[in-house]
């Protein structure tokens, strides 16, 4: 026999070096043909096993010490020379393409034809099928990357060369023991019919598995979501009874006032504590040496401009705010820093600063810090925050205090004048949300029945 071309490359570093795990007697690899030995043993029951490709001969060992009658043949002269001395005089260096000895119950060839170039592979097959009746065979389909990996296929081209010689795929047999992809040929000779049969019994079982899995993936989707919306459910229920225990407090400070007549109508108006769109809003303490920072991720790319609700206390309001907004996850990164006259800010309202669209802020989290720096106790501006947080990743600071909620602010995305703004825009900028008792008490009874369900 003229050795292939290719057979040096199966050298004493190609077993040591290509096969993952070294290619050697170790302990290793004797429990994984061990096992393959034993599953042969209990399921086919062969009397005589060629392993086409035995490499060092381990399968042959372990078959032989089972009671099997089992040869091996490989092209690597080193790996050959490698067999154990018991099992030696049963092994030999040669092609699969060339004919073999005498037939077989059983030809086992896993992992050898890809090593193959794709000419020779069609006469391997040719060759053990006129020698045996039963082939356990297994190629990989999708690992390119070892080099001598020259003709990796899909299941189906093994299939259609062994259809070629009268063999088919044992649809009852379970080859997964050697290879996920292993499958058992045997030589066929009822009528199409028959097969297309069996094929098609194999077929609608495994059609029935992928749907029901499908339904399964779709049922455990839905109970993850359920369970996710009861978690919120069951935090949304604290800041709930949160937000009611403040809104009573306000109620009682509203009784107090409005029994002061014309006076408690004024010092109402001063009350910090407003509705917009449903919701309750808070006047947080003056920005006077407690700057306020609010971390947010930008919904779309290009943003450009941001909105807080603001109010001063008239002619107090002697000093500029400052305004920086950069990036969280890279401090110093500055994406806008604004001095505002005080003049500019409204007695209650909204603010709005614009900047130069900042590409690529989807998803990226940003920190705005409002402060006045260079004001007197009695001055200042004042921000306004949500009693919740509605926004994910939002986290609300004054000074070094991290606060519940986040501030009523929205932002605007794109390049002028194609701008869409973000879907936490209030509803509403303006005084006329200014609570009175009654609208203090319908807040209650919506927090309490949304506490209920």
């Amino acid at each position: 026999m003229v050795a292939p071309d290719y057979a040096h490359l199966y050298d004493a570093f190609y077993y040591a070096h290509d096969c993952g795990v070294p290619y050697r007697r170790n302990q290793h690899w004797l429990d994984h043909f061990g096992a393959i030995a034993d599953k042969v043993v209990e399921r086919i029951a062969p009397q005589s096993v060629l392993d086409a490709g035995c490499a060092m001969g381990f399968l042959v060992e372990a078959l032989r010490r089972r009671g099997v009658e089992c040869y091996g043949i490989d092209i690597s002269e080193y790996a050959i020379s490698q067999v154990h001395a018991d099992v030696r005089p049963y092994c030999w260096v040669g092609s699969i393409c060339e004919p073999l000895p005498r037939k077989y119950d059983l030809i086992v060839c896993i992992e050898i034809l890809e090593h193959m170039p794709a000419a020779e592979a069609p006469k391997a097959i040719a060759n053990l099928c006129r020698h045996t009746d039963d082939i356990l065979f297994s190629s990989t389909p999708f690992d390119y990357k070892e080099m001598t990996h020259f003709n990796v296929q899909p299941p189906e081209y093994w299939a259609e060369l062994f259809a070629q010689h009268g063999f088919f795929r044992d649809v009852d047999f379970d080859a997964s023991f050697v290879l996920p992809w292993a499958v058992r040929f045997r030589r066929r000779n009822e009528p199409v019919t028959r097969l297309v049969r069996e094929y098609e019994r194999r077929f609608w079982v495994l059609w029935n598995e992928n749907v029901e899995l499908r339904r399964s993936t779709v049922e455990m989707r839905e109970q993850i979501i359920a369970a996710e919306a009861a978690t919120r459910a069951a935090s949304a229920v604290s800041d709930l009874r949160a937000e009611i225990n403040w809104l009573h407090s306000e109620i009682r400070a509203c009784r107090n006032t409005s029994r002061l007549g014309p006076i408690g109508n004024l010092v109402r108006i001063g009350l910090p504590i407003r509705e917009i769109g449903g919701r309750l809003i808070v006047r947080m303490p003056s920005l006077v040496n407690q700057p306020v920072s609010q971390t947010f991720v930008a919904e779309y790319d290009n943003l450009c401009a941001l909105a807080f609700l603001l109010d001063r206390p008239g002619l107090f309001a002697l000093n500029p705010l400052h305004i920086v907004i950069a990036e969280a996850d890279r401090l110093g990164t500055i994406v806008a820093e604004r001095t505002v006259s005080p003049r500019l800010v409204p007695e209650f309202g909204a603010f709005v600063l614009r900047f130069a669209p900042v590409t690529g802020s989807a998803g990226h989290p940003y920190r705005v810090t409002l402060s006045v720096p260079e004001a007197e106790p009695g001055e200042g501006v004042h921000v306004w925050r949500y009693f919740r947080a509605g926004r994910s990743g939002s986290l609300l600071q004054q000074g070094n205090k991290v606060l519940a909620g986040e501030l009523v602010m929205s932002a605007t995305y794109g390049v002028y004048p194609d701008i869409v703004t973000d879907r936490w825009t209030p509803p509403l900028w303006s005084p006329s949300s200014l609570l009175n008792p009654a609208s203090v008490r319908n807040l209650i009874r919506s927090a309490t029945r949304a506490q209920k369900t």
